[in-house]
């Protein structure tokens, strides 16, 4: 696991901006989730361990400025890229000062907001609230504590100093096929008893007939 430095933060924390101005200059509304945000909420700064920084928009609306936030992000100097450009999967990967960034899209599906894996109330999202992070406003889902314990856990507050989404991330918050969730469970049992790979080679077989 990584730690990044008091430094790389700093500069980690500049790039933010530098994203937050490419949006504005376009009109673009975009709120902090994941580590970042719990970050700016619990710690009042960047996670050490956390691998990159994650904002999101609606994918319905940003899917229109796509081509800007690439454009005005490479004359920015960051190295951009276009991972998923479907609705229900938009991402853009955007490195620079050696930090990773992700603007990621959400769709709305009856009373939620939807990404592939995660799944979110769409409550959260109606009266999108204000922090101050690092001397910069930024739009957050509100309730921001209860977003929070959707996402974390009601012990969000008490730092996990893991990588592995299933041990620091609610049960509610994952949106997975029941293929998906099999398949998470064969990975585990494999750990445990390697002789069961024949199981899942089967396994993987069989999703491609599907």
């Amino acid at each position: 696991m990584r730690i990044f430095t008091d430094e790389e933060l700093e500069q980690r924390n500049k790039g933010l901006i530098e994203i937050k101005e490419i949006l504005e200059k376009i009109n673009l509304s975009f709120f902090l989730v994941g580590g970042v945000l719990l970050g700016a909420v619990r710690d009042k700064n960047f996670i050490k361990w956390d691998w990159d920084v994650e904002i999101s928009v609606f994918s319905e609306v940003a899917l229109k400025h796509l081509s800007e936030i690439v454009n005005l992000s490479n004359a920015s100097g960051f190295k951009t890229t276009i991972v998923n450009s479907s609705r229900e999967n938009l991402k853009v990967k955007l490195i620079k000062y050696d930090n990773k960034y992700s603007i990621e899209g959400l769709y709305k599906k009856k009373q939620y907001r939807l990404r592939k894996n995660y799944k979110y109330p769409e409550s959260f999202f109606t009266n999108l609230a204000s922090i101050n992070f690092l001397g910069e406003n930024y739009l957050v889902p509100s309730p921001t504590s209860d977003f929070l314990t959707f996402v974390y856990g009601a012990d969000w507050r008490t730092p996990r100093k893991t990588l592995v989404k299933e041990e620091y991330l609610a049960k509610d918050h994952f949106h997975r096929s029941f293929y998906d969730e099999l398949k998470i469970l064969i990975k585990w049992l494999l750990n445990k008893k390697p002789k069961l790979s024949i199981f899942y080679e089967f396994f993987k077989e069989r999703k491609k007939g599907t």
